[in-house]
C-alpha cells in the first residue's frame, strides 16, 4: 500500500472506484493499466505492503460492499510480480463474477477448470478437475472455476478438497502464485461436506493456509463477517482489510478503531474505500479502483463471453464403505485399459493397484462391459465423461 494522498480521510468519496452504472466498452475492459489502482496511508505505525511476499489478505464487510472488487485489485499486484505470477480464482458465489477475468487484460492467459459431470463450450481452454496437476497451469496467466462448472454442491465441495490437494503438491517455489477464495467460510463447509467433523476440518483448513506462504501462494480471501471465519484462520492474515459493516457494527475485537475512525464513517463507508490492519498492528485507510472487467450485478457472463455449459448426470460421488463411486468405477475401467501397454491389466494386478477386492474389480469391468454391450455406452463413465465410455475392457 502506498503511502501518499495524506488528505484522504475515510468518509470522504475516494479517488476512483468505477460506478457500476457507467458503461465501458469491452476494450476498455482488456485494456486497463495493471496492477489495478490501490493506495492509502497508514495513520499508526508504519510498513511495507510487498507484493512480492506470499501474504495472506482477508477482506470482511458486509454485503456489496465491494469485497470481490478488492480481491481482484489486490491479486493484480501479486500477478505483476513477473511473466509467470498466476492468478487462481476458485469458488464464488453464484453469480459465477470469477468469469470476469475472460474480459481482462489476461484475457488470453485464462484456464477454465471444470467438474467431471460438465462439458464447457468457449474460446478458452479447459481441463477437468480430476485431470488438473501442477502443469496444467503452465503458459496460463488465470485459472479459475465456478459454481456453474459442478453439477451439484457436493460436487463443487469434492472438486475444492481435490485442487487443494493438488496445490499442497508444491514443495517450492520461484514465481508468485496469488489465489482467490470468495467466501472463506466455504472452504472449511467444502471439508465438512465430504465428512470431516468439525475439528478435523478446521485443522486441516488452518494447517493449509499457514503453509501457503512456503508453497509461494498469496491468498485474497473474503467474509461477509469476520466471525464466519475461525479466529485461528482469522490470525493468519497477515492484512485484515474492513468494509463497510452497515448496521452490525464492528466486532468486538475490532471496535478499538472506533477511536480512530468516526462510527459512521465506517458503517457507510463508501465502496472504493478500506481499513487496513497488518498483523504488526499498523493500521492504515485507502481507497482502491474497482477493476473495470468486475462482473455487474445484473449480467450473465456466460451470454456475454459466449460461453455454453452442458450438464450431464449429476454424478455418483459418495464415497461410503463398500461402495465404488463413479469416480472409481472410471479410475478402475481407466486403468484395466492402460496398465499394461495395450493389453488389458490382469484383475489380480488391478485388484492390487486400485486397493480393491478382486470381486469388486471383476463386477466393475463386468458392470462396464454389459451396459455398452446393452446400451452402446457405460453410464457411469458418461456422468464423468470417461474416455472409454463406448468401449469395452
Amino acid at each position: 500500500m502506498s503511502e501518499d494522498n495524506p488528505s484522504m480521510v475515510v468518509g470522504e468519496k475516494g479517488a476512483g472506484m468505477t460506478e457500476a452504472e457507467k458503461p465501458i466498452s469491452y476494450e476498455e475492459m482488456t485494456k486497463a493499466p495493471l496492477p489495478i489502482l490501490v493506495k492509502g496511508r497508514w495513520i499508526r505505525f508504519s510498513e511495507k505492503m510487498d507484493y512480492g511476499k506470499p501474504n495472506a489478505n482477508l477482506i470482511v464487510g458486509g454485503k456489496e460492499t465491494g469485497k470481490s472488487a478488492l480481491c481482484e485489485a489486490l491479486a493484480t499486484h501479486y500477478s505483476e510480480q513477473d511473466k509467470h505470477s498466476k492468478i487462481l480464482d476458485f469458488f464464488g458465489s453464484r453469480d459465477n463474477e470469477g468469469l470476469s477475468w475472460c474480459r481482462s487484460p489476461y484475457k488470453e492467459g485464462v484456464l477454465l477448470l471444470t467438474g467431471d459431470s460438465v462439458k464447457v463450450h468457449s474460446r478458452w481452454p479447459s481441463v477437468k478437475v480430476s485431470d488438473f496437476k501442477l502443469s496444467s497451469m503452465k503458459g496460463h496467466k488465470v485459472v479459475i472455476t465456478v459454481s456453474a462448472f459442478y453439477s451439484t454442491l457436493l460436487e463443487e465441495n469434492r472438486a475444492i478438497k481435490t485442487i487443494m490437494e493438488e496445490l499442497w503438491k508444491r514443495e517450492s517455489w520461484d514465481h508468485l502464485w496469488c489465489l482467490i477464495i470468495r467466501e472463506m467460510a466455504n472452504l472449511l463447509f467444502s471439508r465438512l461436506s465430504i465428512g470431516e467433523d468439525q475439528y478435523k476440518a478446521k485443522a486441516t483448513m488452518t494447517f493449509l493456509l499457514r503453509q501457503m506462504r512456503h508453497m509461494g501462494y498469496a491468498l485474497c480471501g473474503d467474509s461477509i463477517k469476520s466471525k464466519s471465519v475461525d479466529a485461528d484462520i482469522r490470525d493468519l492474515a497477515d492484512y485484515t482489510f474492513i468494509k463497510a459493516c452497515g448496521k452490525e457494527g464492528l466486532p468486538k475485537d475490532l471496535q478499538f478503531l472506533y477511536s480512530l475512525f468516526k462510527p459512521f464513517s465506517i458503517t457507510r463507508m463508501p465502496k472504493d474505500q478500506f481499513i487496513v490492519i497488518s498483523r504488526y498492528a499498523s493500521i492504515g485507510r485507502g481507497y482502491f479502483a474497482c477493476p473495470p472487467w468486475h462482473k455487474r450485478e445484473n449480467e450473465n457472463l456466460f451470454k456475454l463471453l459466449n460461453i455454453e455449459v452442458e450438464h450431464t448426470e449429476a454424478p455418483d460421488l459418495d464415497m461410503k464403505a463398500g461402495h465404488i463411486s463413479d469416480r472409481e468405477h472410471v479410475r478402475i475401467i481407466d486403468m484395466r485399459k492402460t496398465g499394461n501397454k495395450g493389453d488389458p491389466l490382469s484383475f489380480n494386478k488391478l485388484a492390487v493397484k486400485t486397493e480393491r477386492s478382486l470381486s469388486t474389480v471383476y463386477n466393475t469391468v463386468l458392470y462396464h462391459n454389459d451396459k455398452i454391450d446393452a446400451l452402446k455406452e457405460c453410464d457411469r463413465c458418461k456422468r464423468l465423461n470417461g474416455q472409454y465410455a463406448t468401449v469395452k475392457v
